[in-house]
């Protein structure tokens, strides 16, 4: 699909009211008119959107309901890419004036995000092909404060094809999990040394969370579907 990130922004007032609608083929044709780029079997449900860029969003593509959209410059979801529900997804428009990128979420072919996130776009958040943002309350956070230099910052975070964030996760600017990699519930995670390599295939946990042992490369890690099946329920007893 056409980039429509430098195209003039949707009316806010037009937009607010055309993402509160339920999801149908109306919806889209309206979202279209508006100067979004929305695939026919996009599926959009009720949201609230304002001051946000054009979305993009591809063959197979989904958003749920009662998520937040606040001054993204754009927002691109990739074939079969999924956002849960009652998802916080905002940026600070003042750092797109110091650069044409700030304000961008973008999503990879079958990349999710559960629901009850909170996901700050201030810079740039890309989720590869495959990641997730799973369970619940977790935060990705792409902007705070360079206490040397007086002012506030933005940068780019990258959760790597297949990796894994599982539940009341913190990422943070410049933050970077590998491809095939799995944060642990409750970890921080940093932005690497200047001098460090992130391998793929790790698990990440701890504050700051630190790479605790390896994983192998199979079953979650190589899907090609973007849904997991429920499979097995441990002991009750």
């Amino acid at each position: 699909m056409t980039s429509a990130a430098e195209a003039k922004r949707p009316n806010a007032i037009l937009s607010l009211f055309v993402w509160l609608l339920p999801s149908s083929s109306l919806k889209i044709k309206l979202l279209r008119m508006l100067g979004n780029s929305i695939a026919d079997s996009a599926r959009v449900n009720p949201c609230l959107v304002w001051k946000c860029g054009a979305f993009e969003m591809a063959e197979g593509a989904y958003i749920g309901a009662f998520n937040v959209f606040r001054s993204c410059r754009r927002v691109a979801l990739g074939p079969g890419a999924e956002i849960g529900n009652f998802i916080w997804i905002g940026a600070g428009p003042e750092y797109q004036l110091h650069h044409p990128e700030a304000g961008t979420l973008i999503m990879g072919e079958n990349a999710a995000m559960t629901g009850k996130h909170y996901i700050d776009c201030s810079g740039l958040v890309e989720l590869e092909p495959y990641a997730v943002i799973g369970g619940h309350g977790s935060v990705v956070q792409s902007h705070g404060h360079d206490l040397y230099g007086g002012v506030m910052t933005a940068g780019k975070i990258v959760l790597g094809h297949h990796s894994l964030l599982t539940t009341r996760c913190v990422v943070l600017q410049d933050a970077y999990l590998p491809p095939q990699s799995v944060l642990a519930a409750g970890g921080v995670l940093t932005p690497p040394k200047a001098d460090e390599t992130l391998e793929p295939n790790g698990l990440f946990a701890g504050i700051p969370a630190k790479r605790v042992r390896d994983l192998q490369a199979e079953g979650y890690f190589v899907r090609v579907v973007r849904d997991l099946r429920v499979g097995r329920v441990d002991s009750l007893d």
